[in-house]
């Protein structure tokens, strides 16, 4: 499980590489460059509602609180860089309440074609990965897996279990107009995002009451990829500046929407090791929501290529 949860993630970090770099080669040659920097702060919810499981244990109806809802607070910050007209790129890195940088995006914009003289078409490709939070799923989840506890009045010998966090990892693919009149920049676009949880593993340990007894439940996942429409909009203002520096503040938005799930296989050991019993499920796809808002502050610096 680790070597695959490692060679997946390295999958998407170079293929997140490859294309910035294929990208930046692509734009050499520009006549003018900037470099810029941003600090933003947004809201983000995901929302996932609580469903019926079938008496299956889902991992994603104990997103967060428990209440199919996940509301945080983001404080991000990154750098820019746009080459010449066409070509613009940003890296950035995002921190929760817990303040540990869990959290990056990479992108890049080209604009393709004019549609005014103020307006104008492009592609967007994202690289990132964000975490989600699911409470602890213990012990309430042992009553729905179906016998395992009738008669044998087991308990669990380690109830300090804690929220935990899983990565989810994606490239997104976005269409986007964008709109400049002086100061004022505006653009928007939908297009769809390739995404999968992180597999992880979780293991409970039981005991029978007054006797020797003894079952240990491991859940292991597996890597679902799911696509999702992923929709953007961005606003930005110049408040000030003077030659090539600008200073100004920016509004983003962005809703992802898919159907998602997170299979597992469930190991159920009895006595000892070799009494195992091991079953593969796999929880219907249900509505998954990712909405976040905000904004900030930007600097730019533009310069010429001599």
């Amino acid at each position: 499980m680790k070597n695959r949860t490692a060679s997946t993630g390295r999958a998407l970090f170079a293929a997140a590489i490859a294309a910035f770099l294929v990208q930046y080669a692509a734009a050499q040659k520009p006549a003018r460059e900037s470099l810029g920097f941003y600090l933003h702060f947004s809201g983000q919810q995901i929302q996932r509602k609580v469903q019926n499981s079938g008496g299956e244990m889902d991992f994603l109806n104990h997103l967060y609180d428990g209440t199919g809802n996940e509301v945080s607070g983001v404080l991000s910050f990154g750098t820019s860089f746009s080459a010449g007209e066409k070509w613009s790129f940003s890296a950035g890195f995002g921190t929760y309440s817990d303040m540990g940088i869990s959290r990056m995006n990479i992108e890049s914009e080209y604009l393709a074609g004019n549609i005014s003289p103020a307006a104008k078409w492009g592609v967007q490709t994202i690289a990132s990965i964000f975490p989600v939070y699911i409470n602890p799923v213990y012990p309430s989840n042992h009553y729905e897996i179906k016998g395992i506890w009738h008669g044998d009045e087991l308990i669990d010998v380690n109830t300090n279990y804690r929220q935990f966090r899983v990565y989810d990892p994606g490239i997104s693919l976005i269409p986007f107009i964008s709109h400049s009149h002086k100061a004022l920049n505006l653009s928007a676009g939908t297009g769809f995002r390739l995404s999968s949880f992180m597999p992880f593993s979780e293991r409970i340990d039981l005991k029978q009451t007054g006797g020797n007894l003894r079952r240990e439940i491991r859940y292991a996942t597996g890597y679902r990829p799911a696509i999702a429409s992923h929709t953007t909009a961005t606003a930005s203002v110049d408040l000030a500046g003077k030659g090539e520096f600008r200073l100004g503040i920016q509004a983003k938005a962005a809703l992802i929407y898919g159907l998602r799930t997170i299979p597992y296989t469930r190991s159920i050991s009895t006595w000892t090791a070799g009494n195992t019993t091991e079953e593969r499920i796999v929880p219907a796809g249900k509505p998954y929501l990712i909405a976040e808002a905000g904004g900030g502050i930007y600097l730019r610096f533009g310069t010429r290529r001599r």
